[in-house]
């Protein structure tokens, strides 16, 4: 496929577009274009203003990319501002729209060898991104991408009470970075998972601070080039139950990092590192960050271990095999804490829903519940 597929229309809440397999058929999108698959318009130069991408729904799909022939085919395109060699996998981008895209989901796709990011929403809200598995993309992209990124989400409407945008049950690893960010002229992010300017204060945005709640949560990242999350100038962000290992394979970030953030809670995560990189970090001028029953191990002694931290090695069934499960003798096993949520206004799940997390899921204790 030569041209990535546009999808421009707007459902409603009873009636959503959906672009997915058949049952049983594992389609697979390629293309050298921007996005494989895109849901925006516009550019600087020519804004848009027709009708906003939104109840759109991109489900069961492989969408990869052409990472694997840049060395061969392209080296010459390498560092140049060209889609052959920065493309994405799956983007949602509202950036150059004066109705943006709002209720998108977008589940169990897997995006692979893209030279961009994988799954990039940028200006968007009520965005669910859940149980994809993105891995190997954005080597040769001088954008500074990552797996699963979030930018600049905008107020679909300024409710302050509930998740607007989950995050949940993704499998991210071996996404990094190998060309400088052209902003800055160095190596950068390559991270598994970023939640990134929530506040807006980038790039002459005008979305203004975004208000809605952001829930990062039963996810897998690990081998990634920057941090297996991140989270960067951003606000009301709860990271919870993920497992988090082996990050930072080529920048010097925590596992779990937040930079200049407030208002986050990070709670019944596993974070293993390499002997030679941070645990975690909680950096910058942050405010109201409570981290809580988190499992640490392995690292360089830089960490922010926060309430009922257990240090101790995890004991992963079979790590070498990408078996992330906690084994029957981990000392993870039963140690979560207990948490409710805030409701959960997300899409069309109704205003009474809560998310309660309970001091064992599925057995598994802290940590993700595999994917």
């Amino acid at each position: 496929m030569k041209r990535g597929v546009n999808l421009k229309g707007t459902g409603s809440p009873a009636a959503w577009i959906v672009l997915r397999n058949y049952p049983g058929q594992k389609p697979e999108l390629r293309s050298t274009d921007w996005n494989i698959v895109k849901m925006g318009a516009g550019s600087k130069e020519h804004p848009s203003e027709v009708a906003a991408p939104a109840y759109i729904e991109i489900r069961g799909l492989t969408v990869r990319g052409n990472s694997d022939e840049v060395a061969a085919k392209h080296i010459d395109q390498v560092g140049k501002a060209v889609s052959i060699t920065n493309g994405n996998g799956i983007g949602v981008d509202g950036r150059f729209m004066s109705n943006k895209p709002h209720h998108i989901r977008i589940a169990d796709n897997e995006v692979t060898r893209c030279c961009g990011g994988g799954i990039s929403v940028i200006h968007g809200d009520c965005i669910q991104v859940e149980n994809n598995y993105v891995h190997q993309n954005c080597h040769w992209m001088i954008y500074a991408g990552s797996g699963i990124s979030i930018y600049q989400p905008f107020n679909f409407d300024l409710s302050k009470n509930g998740y607007r945008i989950l995050v949940r049950s993704n499998h991210t690893h071996h996404n990094f970075c190998t060309q400088p960010w052209v902003a800055v002229g160095k190596l950068s992010d390559g991270n598994g998972i970023i939640i990134d300017d929530t506040r807006n204060t980038q790039n002459n945005s005008v979305n203004g601070v975004y208000r809605g709640g952001i829930l990062v949560q039963n996810n897998l990242s690990h081998d990634n080039g920057g941090s297996g999350m991140h989270s960067y100038s951003s606000d009301g962000i709860d990271f919870v139950n993920n497992t988090v290992a082996n990050n930072c394979t080529l920048m010097d970030y925590g596992q779990l990092s937040v930079t200049s953030c407030s208002e986050v809670r990070v709670l019944n995560n596993v974070l293993l590192a390499p002997k030679d990189k941070p645990l975690n970090r909680v950096n910058g001028k942050n405010a109201n960050v409570f981290l809580s029953h988190n499992l640490l191990w392995g690292g360089n002694g830089e960490s922010v271990p926060g309430n009922f931290a257990i240090e101790a090695d995890p004991l992963f069934e079979e790590i070498a095999n990408l078996n992330f499960s906690l084994s029957k003798q981990s000392p993870g096993r039963n140690a979560a804490g207990a948490w409710e949520m805030a409701p959960n206004k997300m899409l069309d799940r109704g205003a009474t829903e809560a998310v309660t997390l309970r001091p064992t899921l599925n057995g598994e204790g802290i940590g993700q519940t595999g994917n």
